[in-house]
């Protein structure tokens, strides 16, 4: 829309009628409602549903909509003649009309010309001085000038919003005296009419608008405590505006704010607090314009809140970098002298030369021109008195003239968008009727100079700072989507796939992985605490002891059953023990695991049963971590289940054998151990004792001893020899091809990939749109991996 009013709103004002007052945007289904005024179908039945009041007038209002096939009709045509405009040649000018709505005549017509391609060329017999008023009296929009880098990134709009949400866009602070006409310059820069514009009621607090580009045309209103820190906290429920008669909502919002703090507060100026109003759009660059309450000198109490205001407002700069611009603006109604002006004062003490764009308003109210062009151009007027002597201020960018007297009508109440582009037009007819049109030839006058001052000033941050932010965060983005990738591990490469699985198999379950601990553990906790340790409390007494020799097949008996009892729970544990924790440790996933306390970082396989494996020996910085991983293949072998649950099935098939080999040789040895031959058990009859000629009394005990020691080794050596070791783990995936990854973790790779496809895009897209060079490139990559 902003492009085509430029060539169309000299003639036609009126087009502004296509736009729906709430989103400001082209309507699509044009209907009208009650209170008289057409609006976009979808966008007052949403406002409806929220509000029942007319968000032209506020007054109340019920859900009855016609649809306006005349606009309808409009609109259609508007849109097919733009298409032909871009399609030439062009066959020449036509006229689309329809219908006045809202505090319109309504005996007018509305009414304007789609202008043919060729006014951009002018004719070779046009005037110079006609030619220069045709590109000066064309819509001035601040947010076409400085959207023109966004949108080559438009359709990456969603990529880069975590981009642009958290940069901190530069400000616009607008400083002057009160009823210097601030509010009405930064609606003009906005093309928005949401400032205070009631004259009697002054801007009381410092007003926030934050454009922001998005796809969704959407205008809230918030109030926010500001800490002295500058921390803003949200103050109640963030409320819908519309956005072609906001300036009503936030002055209503501000009085309301005013009279909670009269009890408190008697200057009517409220500090601590800001109003925030968000405008999302698809045609706006990200900028702040900040409206400040006016400077004054009386009364003293008043004044010196504004100064803490505009103070606090530096303050917040400062934090954000130092990107603001100023502008100050002093009116140059009657004898103008801008070295005494208040605003121009404030920008002295603080420095703030450099940074501030210099505007007088009001032109149309000077008593000499040829003053205000001396005050301007910087050159002594037509009687020789020097800018000096007529009290002129040196700023780094210079000053501009401004007429934006408002046109008359209680439409221009409503109807503030057609408002604004005759105010604009209007302040340039001002200059080129003026003795002062010398300075609309130079680029001095109209607050379309203004804009491009602005624009120069934003593209020169776009360049000299956002872009090389932006492009870190993409760049930074990219490595992180790639070591994500890499992270993911799922293997394309077939020809690295199973060199890539064995290596990670033999990391996992090789004699110097944690494999080893849990081998250890395995003969610890069960060889020798299970089994040793629990045969030798129950059998202790063997080692030398007394029974009678009647009572000894009994006794064996009864240590067959312990050593039986205690061998088959022993067996029953080791394939649950080890079946647990080789599934726990093959298929747990790779993480990047940073130490607080030393914030160096390393790849760590954490299984849930507490098995650790690392990467690296040593730690290293988080950066190089991520930089090798990405510098090699890498495998998760949790995405490859079938080939972990064939290992696993290998490895309980081994580990079942192991047990049945057990089974048989320990069932020998307990056979063995009560055996009349027995190596480790020994009886000596009493009756025997002394000799066969012995005069001792005959007795029946049998002394008892039993090699303990002995015995339990051969037990723990059997398990040595028959339990699978990490030796003969590390291969046992030989011979079971990988497969192919999971189908979840192929979705995920895709998905990554897509991700990685976009982020890339991005980085393209911003270097279309800031071009870099190739050491500025070469130097920010190096920077993000950390070289």
């Amino acid at each position: 829309m902003y492009e085509f009013w430029q060539r169309v709103a000299v003639k036609s004002p009126q087009l502004a009628d296509f736009q729906c007052p709430i989103t400001a945007q082209l309507m699509n289904d044009p209907v009208q409602a009650e209170d008289g005024f057409n609006y976009d179908r979808k966008a007052i039945e949403a406002w409806l549903a929220a509000f029942h009041i007319s968000p032209q007038t506020k007054e109340p209002m019920g859900e009855k909509l016609v649809t306006n096939d005349v606009l309808k009709q409009a609109i259609d045509r508007f849109k097919t003649l733009q298409q032909q405009r871009e399609s030439p040649p062009s066959t020449g000018d036509e006229v689309i009309t329809w219908d006045p709505h809202g505090k319109q005549s309504p005996s007018t017509k509305r009414a304007f010309v789609m202008v043919s391609a060729h006014v951009d060329t002018p004719e070779q017999d046009e005037p110079p001085r006609k030619r220069i008023c045709n590109e000066r009296t064309s819509t001035a929009s601040m947010s076409q000038a400085m959207s023109k880098a966004f949108r080559e990134l438009d359709p990456l709009r969603e990529l880069l919003h975590s981009v642009l949400d958290g940069w901190t866009p530069p400000k616009v602070v607008v400083v002057g005296d009160e009823s210097a006409g601030k509010s009405t310059i930064l609606e003009q820069l906005a093309m928005l009419p949401v400032f205070p514009r009631k004259k009697r009621f002054c801007t009381r607090l410092a007003i926030h608008l934050r454009l922001r580009r998005a796809s969704n045309s959407r205008a809230t209103l918030s109030v926010c405590d500001v800490s002295v820190e500058g921390v803003e906290t949200p103050v109640g429920q963030e409320k819908i505006m519309p956005q072609e008669n906001g300036w009503v909502w936030v002055q209503e919002e501000m009085l309301k704010l005013v009279e909670e703090l009269s009890s408190r507060n008697s200057t009517g100026v409220v500090t601590g607090k800001i109003l925030v109003l968000t405008v999302e759009r698809p045609d706006v660059p990200s900028i702040d314009l900040v409206d400040l309450p006016g400077l004054t000198t009386v009364p003293v109490d008043k004044a010196r809140e504004i100064e803490d205001i505009l103070k606090r407002q530096l303050e917040d700069d400062e934090r954000s970098g130092g990107h603001s611009m100023y502008l100050a603006v002093v009116p140059a109604s009657g004898d103008v002298r801008p070295n005494t002006n208040m605003a121009m004062r404030f920008i002295q003490q603080n420095n703030l030369q450099s940074k501030t764009f210099g505007v007088l308003s009001k032109c149309d109210q000077t008593a000499d021109l040829d003053v205000l062009q001396s005050l301007i151009t910087g050159e002594a007027t037509k009687e020789g008195d020097s800018p000096d002597m007529l009290g002129a201020v040196l700023l780094e960018k210079g000053w501009v003239a401004t007429m934006l007297k408002a046109p008359s009508g209680d439409e221009f109440q409503v109807h503030n968008f057609e408002r604004i582009l005759i105010q604009q037009k209007q302040d340039a007819e001002f200059f080129e009727a003026s003795s002062a049109h010398e300075l609309a030839a130079k680029g001095l006058a109209g607050i379309g100079a203004l804009v491009q001052r602005l624009e120069r000033e934003y593209s020169h941050y776009l360049n000299d700072t956002w872009k090389k932010g932006a492009m870190r965060k993409v760049l930074e983005k990219l490595e992180e989507k790639k070591f994500e990738l890499k992270m993911l591990g799922v293997v394309t490469e077939e020809s690295q796939q199973q060199q890539l699985a064995k290596m990670e198999v033999e990391r996992r379950l090789g004699p110097t992985s944690p494999i080893m601990d849990i081998y250890t553990d395995f003969l610890s906790t069960i060889v020798r605490d299970m089994l040793c340790t629990n045969l030798r409390s129950q059998l202790s007494y063997l080692e030398r002891t007394t029974w009678q020799g009647y009572d000894i097949d009994e006794q064996l008996e009864h240590i067959t059953g312990i050593v039986d009892s205690t061998l088959t729970l022993v067996l029953d544990r080791v394939q649950v023990f080890w079946q647990g924790r080789l599934q726990d440790i093959l298929t747990a996933e790779s993480k990047l695991d940073t130490d607080e306390t030393t914030a160096e970082s390393n790849i760590v396989t954490t299984g849930r049963t507490g098995i650790s494996l690392r990467l690296f020996t040593k730690g290293r910085p988080k950066i190089k971590v991520r930089k090798e991983i990405k510098e090699k293949p890498f495998i998760q072998l949790s995405k490859y289940k079938q080939f972990t649950d064939k290992i696993l099935l290998k490895c309980q098939k081994l580990f079942q054998e192991a047990v049945s080999e057990l089974k048989v040789a320990l069932g020998d040895m307990k056979e063995l151990l009560v055996a009349p031959n027995s190596p480790w058990l020994e009886f000596h009859p009493h009756l025997l004792q002394g000799g066969a000629a012995s005069q001792e009394p005959v007795s029946s005990e049998v002394l008892v001893i039993c090699d303990l020691d002995r015995f339990l080794n051969s037990i723990a050596a059997l398990f040595l020899r028959r339990v699978p070791s990490p030796k003969a783990l590390k291969d046992v995936h030989d011979g079971i091809p990988l497969g192919k990854a999971e189908d979840e973790a192929l979705s995920q790779h895709a998905l990554l990939m897509n991700e990685l496809a976009k982020v890339e895009s991005a980085r393209d897209g911003i270097c279309r749109a800031l071009p870099f060079s190739d050491i500025e490139m070469s130097t920010l990559q190096r920077e993000v991996e950390g070289e």
